[in-house]
């Protein structure tokens, strides 16, 4: 396991000089956990001993999460909710956390605050939400084009959307819970154009 460089400042640290300090670091890959109303939170870690893989097992006092909760092969949810489940203290919210899950759902509290303090104090760009890919067959800036071929095994499943306005300038970005994996660029991107082939899928005004 990789150590990253933080861990040495706790090295030989005691805490109110009777605690030791111990830093375990994995990632969410790596864990298990059970959680109960009594016991707290019990994390089992796979680590390597003379080249054999074994679970380790801890009862964490708070975390520092420093990893995406989910990508588009992993959602470790679960994780997170056994050790809130348990009452496990984190550096960073673990309410944070979950809330910062779906870009949506953040915009979503940005729009609250723009609604209170106005447009000009807090100026946000402008974004659409479809709940999935069906309701996007007609959009007002155009409709959806060059998205036929088979995506490459190497491109991730995408979730910002981009538009291209008649100018050849990216619109607002547009937000999407599921895209078919066989969505992707095919033709007619303009020469120069920015594309981001494992993040956006483009539209052709």
């Amino acid at each position: 396991m990789t150590e990253h460089v933080g861990s040495k400042y706790f090295r030989g640290k005691r805490l109110h000089g009777d605690y030791d300090i111990r830093v375990e670091q994995a990632e969410f890959k790596e864990l298990s956990l059970i959680a109960s109303a009594d016991g707290g939170t019990t994390v089992s870690m796979a680590v390597f001993r003379n080249g054999t893989k074994v679970m380790r097992s801890f009862r964490p006092d708070f975390l520092l999460v420093r990893q995406n909760l989910r990508d588009a092969g992993e959602d470790n949810k679960n994780l997170l909710l056994g050790f809130k489940f348990g009452g496990v203290h984190s550096i960073n919210t673990l309410h944070a956390i979950y809330n910062f899950q779906d870009k949506p759902w953040v915009f979503a509290h940005l729009l609250q605050l723009q609604r209170r303090l106005g447009k000009e104090n807090f100026p946000l760009i402008e974004q659409t939400f479809y709940p999935n890919y069906r309701e996007m067959k007609w959009l007002q800036t155009g409709s959806v084009a060059n998205m036929k071929k088979p995506r490459p095994p190497s491109v991730r499943t995408p979730e910002v959307v981009g538009a291209f306005s008649s100018g050849l300038k990216i619109a607002p970005k547009i937000y999407l819970e599921t895209i078919p994996a066989s969505w992707f660029i095919t033709d007619n991107v303009p020469l120069g154009a920015e594309v981001f082939a494992y993040e956006t899928i483009l539209l052709r005004a």
